[in-house]
């Protein structure tokens, strides 16, 4: 299976680092070897460096330099958010999130779940 997710203008990628982390975004504009253009509905253009970025499998038609309505239209239209929410990688960045957002007591009740599936069946 050849290798296919390149670094491409229209090639959608998540943030693997800061504030933005795991939201979508896509490749505008390639600046060099080492850092690309991104944008996305959850994050404002910049430029990043590439290892800052996961590759998704999936792409958008937009042009070189295309202006944020564009870029964000053509995000809408491919259903990029829902395509990536029902991948293992999307549904593992939800839970995450969903992990992040408990309450103490939520995680206490977690942790009590968990202790409880692990004790010895009494016969």
């Amino acid at each position: 299976m050849p290798f296919n997710r390149f670094v491409e203008i229209g090639r959608v990628c998540t943030l693997n680092y800061g504030q933005e982390f795991g939201n979508l975004c896509t490749i505008v504009e390639v600046a060099d070897q080492n850092r690309v253009v991104v944008e996305g509905p959850k994050v404002p253009r910049q430029m990043i460096p590439v290892k800052r970025i996961n590759l998704t499998q999936f792409t958008v038609k937009i042009g070189r330099n295309a202006r944020a309505k564009f870029v964000l239209k053509a995000m809408q239209e491919a259903k990029v958010q829902e395509k990536f929410d029902a991948t293992v990688y999307g549904k593992s960045l939800v839970a995450r999130r969903a992990k992040l957002q408990e309450s103490d007591f939520e995680r206490f009740q977690r942790r009590m779940a968990a202790k409880k599936a692990h004790l010895p069946k009494k016969h």
